[in-house]
């Protein structure tokens, strides 16, 4: 919440040495910490995402509770700076926690901000799609004029326009550049279930090229929203297994793990 930012930011002074240090001297709740944690944001204190819940777990059991009642630590954080002894909350052992894959980073940063600066979903299933023949969004512009090709991507928008007569325009972000796709309602009645919910959308099409623009026409529509889901497993990249993913997206399957960028342009969609 906005005040807690504000209270880290007004007790921040030369900096935080700990994460139980924060607690203290910001006097925020636990659960504020461990929304913190799960974005990712103690790195400043050297500590990833595990680390940093691993220490918040140690400073209290209930998720509203505050530092208020420690009035000792508090006055200890006061009187010795940060390269002395630390107080005993923040004492615990050494631990050695699992190491977050690259695809668990990501998902948890897709879970958390909708967004990842680590790594792009697409980057991590670059060999997956590979293996099916999907070009890279940025070589589009070298493929000719009704060229049959197979693009892939994150769902960014998808929209009707009311003057489209029923036709679907549909955008697809790679980790290379987005690809626009056509969906002719025929196609549509085929595909309607997919085209609605996935998440990562493949598209067997035809390439059309008008001027500068280029579209691909979707002839076939595939659902590998899986492969996101596997990610979030910590489970090797193109494995099979799925076993208790973690979702990208919210649990609304209609909402994109960047649902603040898409627009929705028809009341069809509902």
């Amino acid at each position: 919440k906005e005040e807690a930012g504000q209270a880290i930011s007004a007790a921040r002074e030369k900096g935080y040495g700990s994460v139980g240090e924060l607690w203290r001297r910001a006097r925020v709740t636990t659960a504020a910490l461990k929304v913190l944690a799960d974005a990712d944001a103690f790195g400043s204190l050297g500590l990833d995402r595990r680390e940093a819940m691993w220490a918040i777990r140690a400073l209290g059991h209930n998720g509203g509770e505050t530092a208020q009642g420690l009035p000792l630590f508090a006055a200890a954080d006061t009187r010795h700076p940060p390269s002395m002894a630390a107080p005993v909350a923040d004492n615990e052992p050494k631990v050695t926690l699992p190491v977050e894959s690259d695809g668990e980073a990501v998902a948890n940063d897709y879970t958390t901000l909708r967004l990842s600066l680590k790594n792009h979903p697409l980057t991590l299933l670059r060999g997956v799609m590979d293996g099916v023949g999907v070009t890279r969004n940025e070589t589009l512009v070298e493929c000719a004029n009704g060229a049959a090709v197979t693009v892939a991507g994150l769902v960014l928008v998808r929209q009707r326009p009311g003057s489209a007569n029923g036709v679907i325009f549909v955008t697809l972000e790679d980790d290379t550049g987005v690809a626009n796709v056509i969906v002719w309602p025929d196609a549509f009645a085929r595909f309607r279930k997919i085209v609605l919910s996935a998440r990562l959308l493949r598209i067997d099409g035809t390439l059309q090229r008008e001027g500068i623009v280029t579209h691909v026409i979707a002839k076939r529509i595939i659902d590998m929203s899986d492969h996101l889901d596997a990610l979030g497993t910590g489970a090797a990249v193109g494995s099979t297994e799925t076993a208790r993913p973690k979702r990208l997206a919210p649990a609304n399957p209609r909402r994109h793990p960047r649902d603040n960028h898409i627009r929705i342009a028809s009341r069809d969609f509902h």
